[in-house]
């Protein structure tokens, strides 16, 4: 017989797994990192809107399987959800209609023009209108000069042929 060296068992023979030893991962398809598929614009926003629909669909039909208290519950909550929505468009058309009206410039708009029910924005409006002056400025290219010309315009007219002679 022959005998095995200490060596010799150590080894590892082909094709055969000892006990300290293990066994090469295989890789799993579904794990292992594929590179990715080129896929043209299209046909990715036809896929999507093939998913928009099976989701609408998917939709109806549960609302086709709701009971009759289901479905009032759900359009309670979703009259709700609207009533709610109210206060701040009301808010936002009645921003815009107080900038057009009292002339309102979009810094002081953004600046000043925060409120987020009609009530609040109308304290505010009625604030700022208050300390806005509502005098033009005075244009110094109107008015009377200081050039020292007296009379009315057919006098100055009559002194410049005056002058001329």
């Amino acid at each position: 017989m022959s005998e095995t060296t200490p060596e010799a068992a150590a080894t590892p023979t082909p094709g055969i797994i000892s006990e300290g030893t293990e066994a090469p991962a295989q890789g799993d398809p579904a794990s292992e990192e594929r590179p990715p598929r080129h896929v043209p614009v299209a046909e990715l926003a036809k896929e999507r809107e093939r998913r928009k629909a099976a989701e609408d669909r998917l939709a109806e039909f549960e609302r086709a399987n709701e009971s009759a208290v289901e479905r009032a519950q759900r359009e309670a909550q979703e009259a709700k959800a609207e009533v709610e929505k109210l206060p701040n468009l009301v808010a936002a058309q009645l921003r815009d209609h107080l900038v057009r009206v009292h002339d309102i410039s979009d810094d002081d708009r953004d600046l000043f023009l925060t409120g987020g029910d009609p009530e609040t924005l109308l304290k505010q409006v009625a604030r700022l209108v208050e300390r806005t002056p509502t005098n033009p400025k005075p244009d110094p290219s109107q008015g009377a000069k200081g050039s020292g010309a007296k009379g009315t315009p057919a006098d100055s007219f009559a002194e410049f042929f005056q002058s001329q002679i």
